[in-house]
């Protein structure tokens, strides 16, 4: 084959595609990228932007990969450079003050909430406090009593009460962002990103975020718990479901490698965590120490626990993990295909598999792929479900 960059481009760079097994961010990662010394004219630049298209031919090209060079190497007949994909630095929470002036985040909320503690603001003589976005007015509660008076509106985000809290102020409620696609227009648009939603992403979320994180680290643990991911091309951040088509083909692999992993068997699923019930014999709230756990059907194996949870109800948190188990017993394909096809992720591949002792049939979603200049093929992996003749 003759590689149609060739010879300004003494070497391209390996790339895979990749999200990670407990994650949702189909994140990219790169090798690295080698020029002719007459690629440049005069020193090359120790840094530079980066627009590479992939394709066989120059006129059907499939434009997949803005970012950053970065020079490592310089030798006579070649000058080496890394590739980094854009790096996405927003945050998930926005600043304030407390009441005594110390930097602080404000809490977002999504979904129905019960019992979130809003950040106070303002002095400390003034029970002033930044206001959540809620759909509507919230329950104000004090010490877990319902206070609905004496509450003023500035108009700023902020919210205050003037007559004195005897102690901690919690608030009710349902956010304006109560589903996957709602958080995921307001991250696009925080980010600077234009949102393709494939699938609707009508997934119920409610849950306060408290901690400051990276937008998209926030968004890579919501969506594998929806059961989602997420990657980014040409600043479109583009939103799939795990268990539905993102596109399909079909492809005869009876002279190509396939590839069957099955991942370790898990024997056991743990979630804890923990909501605030009003206690009407000590007028206060209590902790609620709540726990999920189920057992596959599976004597050895590992033990995960599902520390990041997106729900408070039970029954919701017990679908989430029954369906993160459902997708953990799929088998693992790997095979290749001609350097021309550049399928997304979440792609449904049919394939047929004829060379062993038994015929193979199945299919898999596209949840990684990788160029492989050895051997001139894109290499594809993904979970799905095979059927022997």
């Amino acid at each position: 084959m003759t590689y149609w960059w060739e010879p300004a481009i003494t070497k391209m760079p390996d790339m895979s595609l990749k999200r990670a097994d407990r994650g949702g961010f189909v994140r990219v990662s790169w090798g690295s990228i080698g020029f002719a010394p007459n690629a440049f004219t005069g020193e090359p630049p120790a840094k530079a932007q980066i627009a590479l298209d992939w394709g066989l031919v120059s006129s059907s090209l499939l434009h997949f990969f803005d970012g950053t060079i970065v020079r490592r190497g310089l030798i006579n007949r070649e000058g080496t450079y890394d590739l980094y994909e854009p790096e996405y630095d927003t945050k998930l929470l926005d600043e304030g003050t407390d009441e005594s002036g110390n930097t602080v985040y404000k809490p977002l909320v999504m979904g129905t909430v019960n019992h979130m503690s809003p950040q106070r603001t303002g002095t400390d003589t003034e029970y002033r406090y930044y206001k959540p976005d809620f759909a509507g007015t919230p329950n104000y509660y004090d010490d877990g009593v319902l206070i609905p008076d004496h509450w003023t509106d500035h108009g700023d985000g902020t919210i205050s009460r003037s007559v004195a809290l005897v102690g901690t102020l919690t608030m009710s409620g349902t956010g304006n962002k109560a589903t996957l696609a709602d958080l995921f227009s307001w991250a696009a648009t925080r980010m600077g990103l234009t949102l393709k939603n494939v699938h609707g992403a009508d997934e119920e979320i409610n849950c306060v975020a408290y901690n400051q994180d990276l937008l998209v680290n926030y968004l890579d643990k919501v969506v594998y718990y929806c059961g989602y991911m997420f990657y980014v091309l040409d600043d479109v951040i583009c939103l799939v479901s795990m268990d539905n088509d993102n596109g399909e083909q079909t492809v005869d692999k009876r002279d190509v490698k396939v590839e069957y992993q099955w991942q370790m068997p898990v024997k056991k699923y743990t979630a804890t965590w923990t909501t605030k019930v009003f206690n009407p014999a000590t007028v206060q709230l209590d902790d609620e120490e709540h726990e999920y756990i189920k057992y596959p059907d599976h004597a050895v194996g590992e033990e995960v626990v599902i520390n990041n949870l997106y729900d408070e109800l039970e029954a919701k948190v017990q679908s989430r993990i029954d369906a993160i188990a459902a997708r953990d017993v799929l088998v693992r394909v790997k095979l290749a295909l001609p350097l021309d096809q550049l399928p997304p992720p979440g792609e449904k591949i049919i394939f047929t598999d004829s060379k062993g002792n038994n015929d193979i049939s199945g299919y898999f979603r596209v949840m990684g792929r990788t160029i492989n200049h050895a051997s001139k093929t894109l290499d594809v992996e993904g979970d799905g479900e095979i059927t022997f003749a």
